[in-house]
């Protein structure tokens, strides 16, 4: 039936759209720990050559 081409389509673009949704907030997550580990580094830096 064509509903259920219809339905089955809604759920494949709502899975692209999910998944693009948690590879951004991953890719988010990532660079906020990446900025995270360099103020690390210069805090250690810091300590180091005080």
């Amino acid at each position: 039936m064509d509903i259920t081409r219809e339905l089955k389509r809604q759920i494949s673009f709502a899975h692209t759209m999910y998944q693009r949704a948690e590879d951004v907030h991953k890719a988010k997550q990532a660079k906020r720990t990446a900025h995270i580990a360099q103020l690390e580094q210069q805090l250690a830096e810091a300590e180091n050559a005080a």
